[in-house]
């Protein structure tokens, strides 16, 4: 049976350098070609703000690596472009928080949440930065998205620094 390309109908070998999918699965020489891969990390462009006991989805994304274009950033989510396990760890740090109140980081899949980590201000102004890893069994076109949940009283942000705010997506053989 020949491969198929992620975006349609595309011929390949061993010789070219496109991203086979077989039978919705990508190809176990695909997965293991080094020049090859599905990596994708997008951090915060810009502050976003949550309001008070709020969970939000978190937009203003850019791609820093997305090898396979997989990220839409338009709308702020990752398209799986196969079938397979998803390996997503995501990070965001919420600025000035008041002692005790939780700041959660959520991973939705399909607008559902499947995956959620927290952390708790240590002390007053402190900046909580809730991570949360999953590996999810994903099919073509399952859309990964990251939440953030405020536990404050007040509307806080989530920072735009992007070596603190961010998502990486990372395709692993199923």
């Amino acid at each position: 049976m020949p491969e198929i390309g992620i975006y349609g109908s595309q011929p390949t070998s061993p010789h070219t350098h496109a991203s086979p999918v077989q039978g919705g699965q990508l190809s176990p020489a695909t997965a293991l070609n080094p020049s090859i891969n599905r990596d994708c990390r997008v951090y915060k462009n810009g502050n976003q703000s949550i309001n008070a006991g709020a969970t939000a989805k978190i937009t203003a994304w850019l791609a820093s690596i997305d090898a396979g274009a997989d990220f839409d950033i338009a709308n702020s989510k990752y398209i799986c472009p196969a079938n397979g396990r998803l390996l997503v760890y995501a990070q965001l740090a919420f600025l000035l928080m008041a002692d005790a109140k939780a700041a959660n980081c959520h991973i939705y899949k399909g607008g559902a949440e499947i995956a959620k980590g927290y952390q708790n201000a240590s002390l007053a102004n402190a900046s909580p930065m809730p991570s949360v890893l999953n590996l999810i069994n994903v099919a073509i076109g399952d859309q990964i998205e990251i939440y953030g949940t405020n536990g404050d009283a007040a509307a806080r942000d989530v920072s735009g620094d992007t070596k603190i705010s961010y998502a990486v997506f990372r395709y692993l053989l199923p």
